[in-house]
């Protein structure tokens, strides 16, 4: 038996319902032309399989990698929409979390940054009454909104 390689003539042909090559190996790295073509390629091959849930995925993603956040939400969107059972049950939900900016309120942070634009303002020459007028109704628009949910 012989040590020597032997070269492999046959090559491994993409089936028909194989989602493309990604453009990258690491999203910082690739060109914004190459995405540009990558992106088409993602539309065209969308308009061709209106069906395809992972089509959709990936160009959510490679608009993600765009840093298009918006086209890219609508994309994984119709994914889901698409194929519900595709996707899984995290990221069935996520659009709904993104949308609707579900992010715990802290209030600390809230009265530091009232403290810290209060200064600033103030320091910038407006008058004190209206800047606490401004941040108690802030305060209080956001507790009802907090109460409301």
């Amino acid at each position: 038996m012989s040590n020597a390689l032997v070269s492999n003539t046959t090559r491994l042909q993409p089936r028909a319902d194989h989602l493309p090559a990604v453009p990258w190996r690491d999203p910082h790295g690739v060109s914004p032309a190459d995405l540009a073509v990558y992106i088409q390629q993602l539309e065209e091959a969308c308009l061709a399989n209106p069906r395809s849930a992972d089509l959709r995925t990936c160009l959510g993603m490679a608009h993600a990698v765009n840093y298009d956040v918006y086209k890219s939400m609508d994309a994984l969107e119709d994914a889901r929409t698409v194929d519900p059972d595709n996707c899984g049950r995290a990221f069935r939900h996520a659009g709904a979390d993104v949308r609707r900016y579900d992010v715990e309120m802290k209030w600390k942070f809230f009265v530091g940054a009232c403290i810290l634009s209060a200064g600033l303002v103030i320091k910038a020459g407006a008058p004190l009454v209206p800047v606490v007028l401004g941040l108690a109704a802030a305060a209080f628009l956001t507790w009802k909104l907090q109460r409301s949910e």
